[in-house]
């Protein structure tokens, strides 16, 4: 089954980059795009404006430790200016924006936060943060505006603030767009994790998705999905039937070779009674099976295959060559076969005569299941013995000495006159 599971695993992984998959982008204030490098742009470009870690003289001065790739970028709002904005472009299907935000119970510090969001040129999204004047801190990686639902292609995202009279602060960290991409680009999975808290408001939308499946992008994903599934659906039931077949085979192994010799029936009175203790130490010898006792370095020289009920006999005279050989291991084989198929049958038989093993009510019941299990347990473990006796010397013809506790039948068992080599 392990060799199932890796290649499913191998196939997962070597599809998933033609699929296309959800990813988060990260557009950070100084850095930019993690992807395709465009940067954010700050306006007005006026001197001095624009703010970050750097700044030495400035009141607000939050911790870089605490923030994306360790920068930020921010500015204070005067009337004066008009409009202060930061534009932003992307390629996906939803935006997120985060700030720092700050408290500060100093006079000589602006901290209040306002802003509106404008996507696509579409209508504005205020967002306000009011600000704790009795507290000093800041907060970190504040969402402070959201949009899901895009439809997959080219946005822009404007950050505004303007027709104040009075002063505000905007601190820009970073933002996650969410794209269609592969595995190989540099992205952060999904979900995102944000922290919200009061009085924070998120300026946030959720559009319904997109009707327009006739942008190239949708349309691509969603056939790439369909197609990528049905390819991994019958990759898999490839490998199953495949790994199933394999089992069959193996399992039916013990069976193959010559056909049934003598017709057997397991344990029945016409070979051999049948006891859980027997390991076919007895069987009823109806043909003759004769045995040279060899000592030394032993060659063949001829074979005999003698049948007493049937009146067959099959004789080679002078050197015996690998064709006779080969008829004495198949004759070997076929009869551990043989003996291989009648245990089976028998517990195939036992099964169904005791309902599959299921115990049943009563002391008289559970007896039977009992030692219906002790009996199976028993044949199993002839059948063991009869496998390994297939990989003797004996079943492969080498010998005419079988293997220890080992009893052939005469039906079909050839002999061999073996001579010393000189």
């Amino acid at each position: 089954m392990l060799p199932l599971k890796s290649a499913l695993v191998a196939l997962l992984w070597a599809y998933l980059p033609a699929l296309g998959a959800l990813l988060n982008i990260t557009i950070d204030d100084t850095a930019g795009d993690e992807v395709t490098g465009v940067k954010p742009i700050f306006s007005p470009s006026t001197p001095g404006l624009w703010k970050d870690q750097t700044c030495i003289d400035c009141l607000i001065n939050p911790d870089v430790r605490l923030t994306v790739g360790n920068t930020y970028t921010a500015a204070t709002y005067i009337p004066e200016l008009g409009k202060m904005s930061i534009s932003l472009r992307f390629n996906g299907t939803a935006i997120y924006v985060f700030f720092i935000l700050v408290n500060s119970a100093d006079p000589r510090v602006i901290p209040e936060t306002q802003c509106s969001f404008i996507l696509d040129n579409g209508p504005p999204l205020a967002f306000e943060y009011p600000s704790d004047r009795t507290s000093t801190g800041y907060k970190y990686k504040q969402l402070v505006y959201s949009n899901t639902g895009l439809p997959a292609g080219d946005h822009s995202l404007e950050i505004v603030t303007d027709n104040l009279d009075h002063r505000v602060y905007v601190n820009f960290d970073y933002a996650i767009y969410t794209a269609i991409g592969t595995m190989t680009e540099r992205a952060h999975p999904l979900p995102i994790k944000v922290t919200h808290t009061t009085p924070t408001k998120v300026a946030q939308q959720n559009n319904a998705p997109s009707s327009g499946l006739s942008k190239g992008g949708r349309i691509g994903v969603i056939v790439a999905s369909v197609l990528g599934s049905i390819l991994l659906l019958l990759a898999a039931v490839f490998l199953f039937l495949r790994y199933r077949r394999n089992r069959l085979e193996e399992q039916d192994q013990y069976v193959d070779g010559p056909p049934s010799m003598g017709g057997i029936t397991p344990f029945s009175n016409n070979n051999w009674d049948y006891h859980p203790q027997s390991n076919f130490q007895n069987p009823p010898v109806p043909g003759s099976y004769s045995k040279v006792s060899m000592q030394g370095a032993l060659s063949v020289s001829t074979m005999s295959w003698s049948d007493t009920k049937s009146g067959v006999h099959l004789a080679a005279n002078g050197q015996a060559n690998s064709e006779e050989q080969e008829r004495v291991r198949q004759a070997r084989q076929a009869e551990i076969n043989n003996r291989l198929r009648a245990l089976q049958q028998e517990m195939d038989q036992l099964r169904a005569s005791s309902g599959g093993g299921r115990q049943q009510d009563g002391d008289s019941s559970v007896n039977a299941v009992t030692e219906m299990r002790e009996q199976m347990a028993r044949m199993n473990l002839e059948i063991e013995g009869l496998r390994e006796n297939r990989r003797s010397e004996w079943a492969m013809g080498l010998t005419n000495e079988p293997p220890p506790g080992y009893t052939p039948m005469s039906i079909g068992s050839p002999t061999m006159t073996v001579r010393r080599a000189q």
